[in-house]
């Protein structure tokens, strides 16, 4: 199912949707009043010729208990992303991976700014959505 608009604004498009870091906590904060659950999401820089994961620099959500209800799990879910999200900003050494990264490295030094093309992509469920995993 595609997401509601108002959570798709300014996002990214491609093969998954990313947000800027700012706008994240809001795209979060609209899922859980469209009763999604974020199951996760992590860095990406994506560039026209090429997709950097930083699968390592992630925020996921606990597996759904089997006594959990829907919206415990879309409450639960989204609350632990939303932690592990804000202390990821806080720690996370973005610079750093650019330095460690060749292809970005290079981007760098051919004078793009690597942090215009930062994104994370995160991923949201319905609950036939969730079932059907």
């Amino acid at each position: 199912m595609p997401l509601p608009e108002d959570m798709l604004q300014g996002a990214s498009l491609e093969n998954e949707e990313g947000w800027r870091k700012g706008a994240f906590l809001g795209v979060l904060m609209k899922a859980e009043s469209h009763n999604l659950a974020c199951l996760g999401g992590q860095y990406q820089f994506r560039f026209d010729d090429g997709t950097c994961e930083m699968y390592w620099l992630c925020a996921d959500a606990n597996e759904r208990r089997e006594d959990q209800t829907w919206s415990e799990f879309v409450a639960s879910s989204n609350d632990q992303v939303r932690s592990r999200f804000i202390k990821l900003c806080e720690t996370a050494d973005i610079d750093k991976e650019i330095e460690d990264w060749d292809f970005v490295r290079k981007k760098k030094q051919q004078g793009v700014d690597p942090m215009e093309y930062l994104w994370f992509v995160a991923s949201f469920v319905t609950e036939e959505e969730f079932n059907e995993l």
